[in-house]
């Protein structure tokens, strides 16, 4: 009942717009005084058609970048104008930097003279542990020393006290009378001796020979009558108090041995101050390592670079303007050039990464191209619920960012009724065809067009499947005619 309503509509505003447009026919009379013309004829027919979601997108570039300054500055030069195309790392602007090479050259200074402060420290805290060390050891050599003397004073005190023993009498009686037996020998012998020099039988040297064999036997006997008389009378009380006075020396000598080597050890921590002194310079490099480096990156930052290959679509400063941080001052576009769709969330499922899509550009007189999903937001807007699809197009220098541009999306399928573009025609922005009555009775008839596809063009109203139209010479055709099928 839908489509037949349609139809009437449809004849109702042709006959409307044949009335209006009477003058521009020509006249008809009978139709049999018309003759015959001969033309395509074509079968509207039901065809299975994919469903199309056109979205409408703006072109963009991949990467856009708003270069601005990360410092205070005024701008020294720009080398790059709207329109150029620059590579990645290519020098775009120059800000002046004297204040900060400044800052950097007396951070490189304070770097230096932490370093010569580091190494003065150093060579200290190798001395101070060498010097130390050598204290130490020299008073513990003392120490050690002055212990052995008290032991030896009182191993002397000791022996002083307890007096000679009874073995030490009889050894030195013993020593007495071995002494007296060689002395009394020796003096025997020097007087045969002397007999006999004097007889001219012994050489000088012989008799001073014995001579002192003689006195060495005297020697020996007195010493050994003066160690009998010491063993017989005992140790003397000056004797006694030498051994203690000994003593006390040796006993205060070993306490100034060991305060000086409670001193040395003291001196060491001298070498942890010296320690503590050299962490301190070794920090100091490094915190002012750290400032050069901040000062030099400061200074990097007067020299501003393009962050990938692209062009220049803005320039908003000047040499002589004043760069503050976060103002832009150039912008560059670069990457694949893509078309932004956003979609309703119920396609979404439809739509898969790397699908190809057709793409019309206003700016390339409405002609498709082949455009390729690229990326899929993974987030939608809660307020619209839909999604942005962003789909990579074929280089082309005539398409550039901003540009206006619909993408057909395949959503489904759906039955659509077909004629050939050929049977259409086009008067004052409507559009028309023949359909061929019974006896093949050409009748103007006002239709509703849908997409085209291929030389097939969707009819949304105005025809049923099965019509017959004619899709050549239609510009020959006149309402009313007989139309001969070839």
């Amino acid at each position: 009942m839908k489509r037949k309503t349609l139809v009437a509509g449809s004849t109702i505003l042709t006959t409307a717009f044949i009335m209006g447009c009477g003058a521009k026919e020509p006249p008809h009379g009978d139709t049999a005084d018309l003759r015959d013309l001969t033309a395509d004829i074509s079968v509207v027919r039901l065809v299975d058609s994919p469903t199309i979601l056109e979205v409408s997108g703006t072109v963009s570039a991949q990467f856009n970048a708003t270069l601005s300054s990360k410092i205070m500055a005024r701008v020294a030069g720009i080398t790059v104008n709207e329109g150029d195309h620059v590579r990645k790392g290519q020098h775009l602007i120059s800000l002046d930097a004297a204040d900060l090479s400044a800052a950097e050259r007396m951070a490189a200074a304070n770097l230096t003279s932490a370093e010569v402060g580091y190494s003065a420290a150093k060579t200290s805290l190798s001395m101070e542990e060498k010097v130390s060390r050598t204290k130490v050891d020299q008073a513990e050599a003392l120490v050690r020393q002055s212990q052995a003397s008290v032991r030896a004073a009182k191993a002397k005190l000791d022996l002083a006290r307890s007096g000679p023993r009874i073995q030490e009498k009889a050894q030195a009686n013993l020593a007495v009378q071995e002494a007296s037996s060689a002395l009394a020998l020796a003096e025997s012998q020097l007087r045969r001796v002397e007999h006999l020099y004097q007889q001219g039988a012994m050489s000088k040297r012989e008799l001073e020979v014995a001579q002192n064999a003689y006195e060495t036997a005297k020697a020996r006997y007195q010493i050994a009558v003066q160690t009998k008389d010491i063993a017989e009378e005992g140790t003397r009380r000056e004797d006694i108090r030498a051994a203690e006075e000994m003593v006390r020396q040796s006993e205060g000598a070993l306490r100034q041995a060991e305060a000086g080597l409670a001193q040395a050890k003291a001196a060491i921590l001298t070498v942890e101050v010296r320690r503590a002194e050299m962490k301190s310079a070794r920090a100091q490099i490094t915190q002012s390592a750290a400032a050069r480096q901040v000062a030099a990156v400061s200074v990097g930052y007067a020299s501003i670079s393009a962050p990938f290959d692209g062009i220049v679509v803005t320039r908003l400063a000047d040499p002589g303007s004043m760069a503050a941080p976060g103002v832009p001052l150039v912008q560059v576009e670069g990457g694949k050039l893509r078309l932004m769709a956003t979609l309703p969330e119920k396609v979404m499922s439809k739509i898969k990464k790397g699908a190809t899509i057709p793409v019309i550009l206003d700016a390339l007189e409405g002609k498709a191209i082949e455009a390729k999903v690229a990326e899929i937001t993974p987030k939608g807007s809660a307020q619209t619920h839909s999604f942005i699809v962003k789909l990579d197009l074929p280089p082309n220098r005539r398409v550039l960012s901003g540009m206006f541009g619909r993408a057909l999306f395949e959503v489904g399928h759906e039955r659509k009724l077909v004629v050939p573009s050929s049977a259409i025609f086009e008067r004052e922005g409507l559009h028309y065809v023949y359909a061929l009555e019974e006896n093949n009775i050409a009748q103007l008839r006002f239709v509703t067009t849908g997409r085209t596809m291929g030389s097939q063009v969707e009819v949304l109203s105005g025809l049923e499947q099965g019509d017959r139209v004619v899709s050549s010479n239609v510009k020959q055709i006149v309402d009313g005619i007989k139309v001969v099928g070839r």
